[in-house]
């Protein structure tokens, strides 16, 4: 969750938008609205080319970081802008949830209310969709091997790796670990 890097207040402000709309199981390109900007953990009306910060849209096709998953990048585009995404993460507002895409101006400014083009990079997304399905995969494995007492406890997913935490309630064999 991206809740703990930003104020009370900046959440306190964002109450007066709806959750952000998610359609990147779909798609993988959308239009948005940009409703709010942080920069340096405070509210700004806009992000000027090299600044680095935070952007809020009222929908988005970037994946956020959930469950040891790490989230999308990808690039924010209109004629005279160039973002790079470098990471989402999600914000709970009262009962909403929020996408928060962390960024960094390559091209021009963004500014409260412009509309933009949101595309996740494609490499990126397959490579950890195929980490995602492999822990679903290692963990059936495990269960055939040893039974239902294999439990997840955690995990990391990103488009480099995967890593699989888990624990058993019996020590595993040493001539089953060199299969």
């Amino acid at each position: 969750s991206g809740d703990n890097e930003i104020s009370s207040d900046i959440i306190k402000s964002l109450n007066d938008y709806s959750s952000t709309k998610f359609f990147g199981y779909d798609k993988l390109k959308c239009e948005g609205k940009c409703l709010s900007i942080i920069k340096n953990n405070k509210l700004s009306n806009n992000l000027k080319e090299t600044e680095k910060g935070d952007l809020i849209f009222d929908t988005t096709v970037f994946y956020a970081e959930s469950g040891g998953q790490k989230g999308d990048i990808g690039e924010i585009k209109s004629d005279n802008v160039e973002v790079k995404v470098l990471d989402c993460k999600k914000i709970n507002v009262a009962e909403k949830v929020m996408f928060m895409h962390k960024v960094k101006v390559i091209k021009g400014e963004i500014n409260i209310a412009d509309v933009l083009n949101l595309e996740v990079d494609i490499e990126n997304r397959k490579e950890i969709s195929s980490h995602h399905s492999s822990t679903h995969l290692l963990h059936e494995a495990l269960r055939e091997e040893f039974g239902i007492n294999v439990k997840q406890k955690g995990s990391l997913v990103s488009n480099e790796k995967l890593r699989f935490d888990f624990n058993l309630n019996h020590p595993i064999q040493l001539n089953i670990l060199k299969k």
